[in-house]
């Protein structure tokens, strides 16, 4: 598909599928816009589990190194990180 025919990707949601996706999709080189309802952004949480397929999603979108330093390794492939 020729991605300047194709025109821009609007995206409903800004949470972690919505953000996953504007990545992959810029990776890609195709244009998208993202909105969110949300006026301002929400602490949602301390931890964050990611299981294989979560670790094997943010490498192939580039973005496991950057935290895998502020990561505990389980001893399986997921990782757990908390705190800021």
């Amino acid at each position: 598909m020729d991605t300047q025919q194709a025109g821009r990707v609007l995206i409903a949601g800004g949470g972690i599928a919505g953000l996953a996706l504007r990545r992959a999709l810029h990776q890609r080189g195709i244009p998208s816009l993202t909105l969110e309802r949300r006026g301002v952004q929400r602490d949602a949480g301390l931890a964050i589990n990611l299981p294989g397929n979560a670790v094997n999603a943010l490498r192939q979108l580039g973005l496991l190194d950057p935290h895998a330093s502020r990561s505990r390794n389980r001893g399986r492939p997921e990782i757990r990180a908390g705190g800021p």
